[in-house]
């Protein structure tokens, strides 16, 4: 399968990506041209969450498109999670349980 790349006006291969196949990757620094190579995708963890605060609410409707789910970038061993909008305009820490501002629903 082939997918047009708007931003440089060519095609690439594509193999679809959370399947775990390959997907196309990019390299510019290539005296200027461009090089294309292949690397697995992998499968992202997702939550989904729910503002309690009246920041989290502005954030939840105007950085994250009133989308619930999130892709957890990282993952520490105090019970924090750095979470990614899926609208990925907006980045956050939260506690697990008893969070301030949101809820895992």
């Amino acid at each position: 399968m082939m997918v047009n790349d708007a931003l440089h006006g060519h095609t690439a291969p594509y193999g679809g990506g959370l399947d775990g196949s390959l997907v196309p990757v990019y390299n510019d620094l290539c005296r200027g041209s461009r090089v294309s190579f292949f690397m697995k995708a992998s499968k992202a963890e997702m939550i989904c969450v729910q503002p309690k605060s009246s920041k989290a609410k502005n954030r939840f409707a105007n950085e994250m498109d009133k989308l619930h789910s999130c892709v957890v970038k990282h993952r520490r061993e105090d019970g924090k999670i750095f979470l990614a909008s899926i609208s990925n305009r907006y980045f956050f820490w939260m506690s697990e349980v008893n969070d301030d501002h949101w809820e895992i629903v």
